[in-house]
């Protein structure tokens, strides 16, 4: 009943201020053994669909002019075809699917899905210290620290920390990730792309954090992942995502480099819906799919922000 309450005045708050603005919801993993189940986002792509016009980044006009939507779907997991699609199908919304390339193309791990395999390898054990950094398996909290901690460290520290985790548990890395890891078939891609309702994004060839890059690194992320995409697709991409997309891993910079290589609009990680007086097409929020509608809306809502505020996180 709270729940209900609340996502009902949230809603009510919502159309009082109804106005022209982009909403872009972020999904990643989905599935009935995940923290995000189908039936929750089925309900917020239903919410999406009866108060936003839904839309493609082919389909952006470069003005803010109604209330419009996208739906994102980093990395492009395989469930993204066998959960997520089914769902958007039903519903009747549009998908962008954001790759990178030499995960999607290629078959390489994405680095931490294989730092998510390593710490799966050692669940049971009381405690492990590799990297300077010490964790408790089974201690969810301690192993978000554990990863913000291997995420902040340098590409080649970072790899350096994943082998010599993977070489503590004892064990290779299996050379075909298993299912829960793979990304969406090519061919399964193609089917959804000839709908006409689903459009690839660029995700950079190698997922790092972009700010780290030097200039030449930088363009080649940007121009080759597009081009690979493009020549998979047989279609323009004009949409890019930040890899990681929180604050700090992307600046005036990167933001130069984006618009150099002919992107129309970049998704961020930074959480919020875009509005006419703090909009900017090459830095687009997004919000982040949660388990509780009532979640989803306050974010609609803007009263997202006002709680990160009020806990120092924004």
């Amino acid at each position: 009943m709270k729940e209900r309450v609340w996502s009902l005045v949230c809603e009510l708050i919502w159309r009082m201020r109804r106005g022209p603005c982009l909403a872009v919801l972020t999904l990643h993993r989905v599935g009935a053994d995940l923290p995000i189940q189908p039936d929750a986002v089925a309900r917020m792509f239903a919410y999406l669909r009866r108060h936003f016009r839904m839309m493609l980044p082919s389909q952006w006009t470069g003005a803010l002019s109604e209330p419009s939507a996208m739906i994102t779907i980093d990395d492009g997991h395989e469930d993204a075809h066998d959960v997520i699609y089914p769902l958007a199908r039903r519903e009747g919304v549009p998908l962008v699917i954001c790759v990178p390339t030499d995960y999607f193309l290629r078959d390489r791990w994405l680095w931490f899905d294989r730092l998510n395999w390593a710490i799966a390898q050692c669940r049971g054990t009381p405690q492990v210290r590799v990297g300077g950094a010490t964790f408790v398996p089974d201690h969810r909290p301690s192993v978000v620290a554990f990863k913000m901690h291997v995420k902040s460290l340098s590409r080649s520290e970072r790899d350096a920390v994943v082998e010599d985790l993977i070489r503590l548990v004892g064990r290779e890395a299996p050379a075909v990730m298993p299912k829960e890891y793979r990304p969406v078939p090519r061919e399964a891609m193609r089917g959804m792309l000839a709908t006409g309702t689903v459009e690839l994004c660029a995700h950079s060839v190698t997922h790092p954090i972009m700010t780290r890059l030097d200039d030449a690194e930088l363009r080649e992320e940007l121009a080759r992942g597009r081009a690979e995409l493009e020549a998979f697709s047989g279609r323009p991409v004009v949409a890019f995502c930040y890899p990681h997309g929180q604050a700090g891993t992307f600046d005036d910079r990167t933001q130069a480099a984006v618009a150099q290589a002919g992107y129309r609009i970049a998704f961020t990680s930074v959480p919020g819906v875009n509005r006419p007086r703090s909009f900017d097409p090459l830095r687009l929020r997004r919000i982040h799919v949660h388990p509780r509608l009532s979640m989803f809306t306050r974010e609609l809502a803007g009263l997202g922000g006002w709680r990160r505020r009020l806990a120092g996180a924004d």
